[in-house]
């Protein structure tokens, strides 16, 4: 926001916005220029990355117990420490949540047949692991909802998957004392405090019982209620005074009105048309639709996008599969 004057620090906001632009520029750049091979390769790499970074943080948080949630909650004056966690590659916030947006391709990839049933469960315990070791639950339940296609044959329609999560959610509200108590029971799987814990609150929220003002969840539901506040009345450029800082989507309505929520759909519809909307006639639209439904809920309930998965890995996958099945389709057309 510019007209916050001289002392804020503009160039920083630009850079922030800006930055994650370049991995869109790289998947227009392969898609624009159809370099098939060069595709594969920059993918190849990216998710050799993310699963060596897997494995790592694993590893790490093992030798440094909470140390995921440490690099989250900010480490300026611990920096001895955080060069620790960069010495053994512990992936923090942003990566935790990227991998657990992969979940619907891997799903896919395995039932176009690409892999064997085997090597899914590897992947997926790999991620599920990761995502326990590091304490985020908001992160496991994003996880399980992004495994809903894998109950579903491969060629599922987008509507089929729709109705079963609007379903699932009047569900999870006509019945919410038989939800809090399964929720309860599943809590008590883990041995981590802080997943046992989280769990436990959302268990006492569907049940009406959660009265501590210390939770978490009350936490974040006061710093979601500040956020909506601003945006209520800074409705139309936004504030530039603190928000509740705990949800992308609140918090940049306060910060930007709904001038700047306007330019963000018209941004997000940009980025559907060029990446997306091409890949809507096609079997893994299904899977894109989970991915997308899954970054959205993160977007409510945290204050950043991982916005690589969005706009870089999942185009090149889709970008790649709908090339090698059109090859194909024309191989059988010329046979």
């Amino acid at each position: 926001p510019i007209y916050y004057g001289f002392d804020y620090v503009l160039w920083e906001q630009i850079y922030a916005i800006t930055r994650p632009l370049l991995w869109a520029t790289i998947a227009w750049f392969i898609m624009s220029y159809g370099d098939l091979k060069l595709a594969k390769h920059i993918l190849l790499v990216i998710l050799v990355c993310y699963v060596l970074t897997g494995i790592t943080t694993i590893a790490g948080c093992f030798v440094f117990p909470n140390a995921a949630r440490l690099m989250a909650n900010g480490m300026s004056e611990e920096q001895e420490m955080l060069a620790q966690f960069q010495i053994y590659n512990i992936g923090g916030f942003s990566f935790v949540y990227s991998v657990t947006l992969l979940i619907p391709l891997l799903i896919h990839f395995y039932k176009d047949g690409h892999c064997s049933r085997w090597l899914l469960a590897l992947f997926l315990g790999l991620i599920f692991s990761l995502v326990i070791v590091t304490e985020y639950t908001i992160a496991l339940i994003g996880a399980l909802f992004a495994t809903i296609p894998l109950f579903f044959k491969r060629n599922v329609e987008t509507r089929k998957i729709l109705i079963t999560i609007l379903l699932g959610t009047g569900l999870l509200f006509s019945f919410k004392p038989f939800f809090a108590d399964l929720i309860n029971w599943f809590s008590t799987l883990f041995d981590s405090e802080q997943i046992a814990t989280r769990l436990q609150e959302i268990s006492m929220a569907l049940s009406d019982n959660l009265t501590n003002d210390d939770t978490d969840l009350e936490d974040r539901m006061s710093r979601w209620e500040t956020s909506w506040k601003l945006f209520v009345n800074n409705f139309f450029i936004g504030s530039p005074e603190p928000n509740g800082g705990h949800s992308f989507i609140f918090d940049n309505m306060a910060k930007y009105g709904i001038v700047g929520i306007i330019a963000m759909m018209i941004v997000g519809n940009s980025i559907y048309k060029h990446y997306y909307a091409s890949f809507k006639n096609s079997n893994v639209y299904t899977y894109l639709v989970i991915i997308g439904i899954t970054q959205l809920i993160y977007a409510f309930l945290n204050p950043k996008l991982y916005i690589e998965v969005f706009v870089l890995i999942v185009p090149l996958y889709t970008y790649i599969y709908c090339r090698n099945e059109n090859s194909l389709d024309n191989k059988h057309t010329i046979a």
